[in-house]
């Protein structure tokens, strides 16, 4: 039996300069047993980075973004234990 999971994006900051140094944490939470584990893939737009999950957390630091806004997409592909998930949020690169 694989236990659910539910995956959790934040960025920080959520508005920033084209000089901010932007950083993607990501959370998965399993239904029950032990901390998810694994690989996380985060795509900013259509760029794509990937990160392990310790203790069911990951963050990724991002290279510099130019102006715009942009949509953060994390995707959890699960494991033996458990089941796959995704999460969504997104950030506002200014001037």
């Amino acid at each position: 039996v694989k236990f659910t999971s539910k995956t959790s994006v934040t960025v920080s900051p959520y508005i920033g300069r084209t000089s901010t140094d932007f950083a993607v944490t990501v959370t998965v939470t399993p239904s029950g047993g032990g901390a998810a584990s694994g690989s996380v893939a985060v795509w900013v737009n259509a760029q794509k980075f990937t990160g392990e999950l310790v203790d069911g957390t990951v963050t990724i630091a991002l290279p510099k973004q130019k102006r715009g806004l942009y949509v953060v997409t994390a995707s959890y592909p699960g494991s033996d234990h458990v089941q796959s998930s995704a999460g969504l949020s997104g950030f506002i690169v200014t001037r």
